[in-house]
């Protein structure tokens, strides 16, 4: 007979006829938490392959799947870790609270095995593809790890370290295919990658009421207008990146 899985052992074992409810609370917990809708940033890798007109390849377009599926991993990996290191926080927060992880409905000790496998699953994926792709996906884990520990915290490089996550995408799709990722690709990945950040990170800093005890100088009045040029520079750029340094 099969054995059940650590979970469903530890959740039988609280019994009560509630416990296979619980199972399924949990998977559909782990499911959340893995954040399967971001995976669409990852969309990015196929830009090298669209840009490339290398779409009837379809040796090609399996290499840049595959390079999807194994950031797709390492996102979800880097999900999980944050979520584990933001419980505390996060259970204060009127948004936030419901998180899987940070209300208890996901063990923390399940999270962290789930997100150790998922990042050597990446791993081993990337370096069996091609090594130079492997690297990248270490490349990507490292920034993301020291982005989740501290330099979230601070402002502006948070921006560019979120926008930096997609040029490693369109790096990884040129490496996946093996086509040179061009120098006006790069510079649209850049400037619409800081617009996307931008966007993102706008929503919180103005969203907040206070600004995190870990870093006052994260205060929403600070930002706004520092933020808003940036945010015009960015979206400009995007369209055109020789008129970014015309926008005050």
């Amino acid at each position: 007979m099969a054995q059940d899985s650590p979970i469903s052992q530890e959740l039988h074992a609280r019994g009560g006829p509630g416990a296979r409810g619980e199972v399924v609370s949990v998977a559909w917990g782990v499911i959340r938490s893995v954040r399967p809708a971001q995976w669409v940033k990852n969309g990015f890798i196929f830009a090298p392959l669209f840009f490339a007109q290398k779409l009837s390849d379809s040796g090609r377009v399996v290499a840049a799947s595959l390079a999807f599926a194994v950031f797709c991993a390492a996102a979800s990996a880097v999900y999980l870790l944050n979520d584990i290191i933001d419980r505390d926080f996060d259970r204060h927060h009127p948004e936030k609270a419901s998180r899987p992880i940070a209300s208890g409905l996901v063990p923390v000790s399940v999270a962290a095995g789930l997100s150790l496998f998922l990042a050597v699953a990446a791993l081993v994926g990337a370096f069996v593809l091609k090594v130079p792709l492997g690297l990248t996906v270490v490349f990507y884990l490292v920034l993301n790890v020291a982005y989740s520990l501290k330099l979230k915290e601070i402002v502006i490089l948070d921006v560019f370290i979120v926008a930096l996550g997609f040029v490693i995408r369109v790096f990884a799709g040129a490496i996946a295919i093996e086509v040179p990722a061009s120098s006006w690709l790069l510079a649209c990945t850049i400037f619409l990658a800081l617009f996307l950040a931008v966007a993102m990170m706008s929503v919180r800093w103005l969203g907040a009421t206070e600004p995190p005890a870990s870093n006052p100088q994260k205060n929403p009045r600070r930002t706004t207008l520092r933020t808003r040029r940036f945010f015009l520079r960015a979206a400009a750029a995007a369209l055109n990146p020789h008129i970014a340094p015309m926008i005050a």
